[in-house]
């Protein structure tokens, strides 16, 4: 399965930034302070990268670039099923991005709810292909319905030519979401996609 991201305007998502080392764009991840980014804790690198904030455009030059001080990874993070996928990192100094903002968090456990539009977005993978790579080089979304979690383990069907089911890998913390038009997509659907941009979902 691949989504149809959509390019979207430079100041639809000021709160979103890229994470770059020597190679490039690696993950991606959400302002939440001046100085702190929530992103996946499957992005942490234990080294030198850094923070691009205020850059739709990848291959520009505007923004800021903020050198990583801290990487705090979830205490319960688990690599072997992705659950609690969360890390905060802590910039090195405030950002002065003038075009950035800040994302205001969900605290509310029962929101989003069942069918409540939420967004995807980043600079992910274009090609559907596991032997292709292809990264957007501006900021991309698609919006899709949430499910619930006893909807998505339940569903079952051909993932890449091959016959799968999400029964036993969707976890309480994790949610699940849907394209109205191509059905269930979850983290295994965005496994390609994961490596490359940590998804992050605007509740609107």
């Amino acid at each position: 399965m691949h989504l149809s991201f959509s390019q979207v305007s430079i100041d639809a998502y000021p709160y979103a930034v890229s994470l770059q080392d020597d190679v490039g764009h690696f993950c991606g991840g959400s302002l939440i302070a001046r100085d702190v980014i929530l992103t996946a804790a499957h992005c942490q690198r234990k080294g030198n990268y850094e923070v691009v904030i205020g850059r739709h455009d990848l291959y520009g030059t505007d923004g800021d670039e903020v050198y990583v001080k801290k990487e705090i990874p979830h205490p319960k993070y688990n690599w072997k099923d992705s659950s609690n996928d969360f890390m905060l990192i802590i910039l090195g100094r405030p950002t002065n991005a003038v075009n950035a903002g800040i994302l205001k968090l969900n605290t509310k456990k029962s929101i989003p709810y069942s069918d409540d539009k939420v967004v995807v977005m980043g600079w992910g993978d274009t090609v559907a292909s596991d032997f292709i790579l292809s990264l957007s080089s501006v900021l991309r979304a698609v919006e899709l319905s949430t499910i619930s979690n006893s909807d998505c383990r339940q569903s079952k069907g051909l993932h890449g030519g091959f016959y799968d089911s999400f029964e036993g890998s969707v976890k309480k913390n994790m949610l699940c979401a849907k394209d109205l038009n191509q059905g269930i997509v979850t983290w295994m659907v965005f496994k390609e996609f994961l490596r490359f941009v940590c998804l992050s979902l605007l509740w609107i």
